[in-house]
């Protein structure tokens, strides 16, 4: 993803950790997450030596990083490593975010006859074939489906580190009710065009005029997965009310940004409120003077970001 060259100065901690998998992540999924684990039990045992109080960790991300966050939040191998949480413009809700197991083993299967690592009965020469790829092949094959935010590998249902999917471990209570804020930022969908924007035709530079048949054939690409019926309701609904060309380029950032970061997160927060968890949501509407995403973009996705990082300084008088 393009990101705005802008000046940033941090105070930051970078940390890799390299160990085999004990107990709880002696798993065959979820690995990323398993390694986030890692440095979790890394900061409990370690952070007092920075000056740190093990039983005051708050855990944020943003986007990819926020779903993240929320799935620490569903499962028991990271209960006792955290206090707090912050999920910027993302969850576990979003429907990029999670996989059920037999879309992960869709993808599984379709990889590897791309690739001619598969072996239905040799597991041992299937993993040599798939070591021995140049990671460029392994980049370009795994993108097994090339529709709208559909993203190659994401979290599933594993037994132990996620025991159910995101909807029914929150519905049945099945979380850890712990202090957390929720957000979004105002213009979520206009990043979302452009990430996207080889099948819809958005450019960074813009302006990216619509009209309404363009409107609702990126729609249709937007929400392929559902049925007919429900994407008639989404232009119905989103349809702006003065036709001009950039009323419906934004209309369909209104929607691209409903879908897959907004309502996501209030369904999300409303339901952790529900449980009793202490729980906080902001709206991000604020647009810089130096900004240098285009201004046809707004307050758009992870634009929050460097203004939520900056260390405090003492400063004298």
């Amino acid at each position: 993803m393009w990101n705005a060259p802008n000046e940033r100065r941090e105070d930051c901690l970078y940390l890799n950790v390299w160990t085999p998998l004990p107990e709880c992540l002696d798993a065959t999924r979820n690995f990323g997450l398993l390694d986030q684990v890692m440095a979790l039990e890394w900061v409990r045992d370690n952070i007092a030596a920075f000056g740190g109080d093990p039983d005051r960790v708050t855990v944020f991300g943003e986007s990819a990083g926020a779903a993240s966050v929320g799935f620490h939040l569903m499962s028991p191998c990271s209960c006792p490593l955290f206090r707090r949480t912050i999920l910027e413009s993302g969850t576990p809700y979003a429907n990029w975010a999670f996989m059920t197991s037999s879309q992960a083993r869709h993808r599984s299967r379709t990889f590897l006859r791309r690739v001619n690592c598969s072996r239905d009965d040799d597991a041992d020469d299937m993993l040599q074939c798939l070591r021995a790829l140049p990671a460029d092949v392994i980049l370009r094959e795994q993108w097994i489906n090339s529709g709208f935010m559909i993203l190659p590998w994401v979290p599933t249902v594993d037994g132990r580190f996620l025991t159910d999917t995101p909807f029914n471990l929150l519905k049945t209570d099945r979380v850890q009710r712990k202090e957390s804020i929720f957000g979004v930022n105002k213009n979520e969908g206009t990043c979302l065009a452009l990430y996207f924007g080889d099948i819809l035709g958005f450019t960074k530079d813009g302006p990216n005029p619509q009209n309404r048949t363009t409107f609702q054939r990126d729609i249709d690409i937007m929400a392929s997965d559902l049925s007919m019926k429900t994407r008639a309701r989404l232009k119905r609904l989103y349809r702006p009310r003065n036709g001009n060309d950039l009323a419906f380029r934004d209309a369909f950032g209104d929607v691209a940004g409903d879908r897959g970061l907004i309502c996501p997160a209030l369904e999300m927060a409303s339901m952790f409120s529900d449980l009793g968890s202490p729980t906080y949501f902001y709206n991000f509407a604020y647009r810089s003077s130096t900004e240098a995403w285009p201004p046809w973009m707004g307050v758009t996705h992870q634009l929050e970001i460097q203004h939520g990082r900056h260390s405090r300084r003492k400063t004298s008088t």
